[in-house]
């Protein structure tokens, strides 16, 4: 399970509920999940105006302690998504589909290290 800012707290609700592996894209969780255990990756960009390196690093305390963690270098908050400039985000450094290509890079990285070439139907991880 997986999400974007906002939608990221949601997501690691549920992972933490269900014990199901977990992407985040510019979020962290709401709670403590420190002492979890399940797999998750956490990304995020160096150019975040919303949730800036030295704020995301401390969020990231809140991850799962097997969590991997990822700055991507030039990526902006909004460079998550593709809805256009968000206000207080800063300005990506780099161009858009050399930004997306990484991310997906790190994200295929993460499923392969579980075992899965592509994500199984939400019923396989019941």
């Amino acid at each position: 399970v997986g999400g974007h800012s906002l939608g990221g707290v949601a997501a690691a609700d549920l992972a933490a509920r269900e014990k199901l592996p977990l992407i985040l894209f510019a979020s962290y969780p709401e709670g403590d999940l420190s002492r979890e255990t399940f797999p998750t990756l956490a990304l995020y960009g160096t150019e975040d105006g919303l949730l800036p390196r030295e704020e995301a690093r401390e969020k990231a305390k809140r991850l799962p302690r097997n969590a991997r963690i990822a700055f991507i270098p030039g990526l902006n908050h909004a460079g998550f998504g593709a809805y256009g400039p968000q206000k207080g985000d800063r300005p990506a450094q780099r161009p858009r589909e050399e930004l997306w290509q990484e991310v997906q890079e790190e994200v295929l990285l993460f499923l392969e290290s579980l075992g899965w070439d592509t994500p199984p139907p939400p019923q396989a991880l019941r």
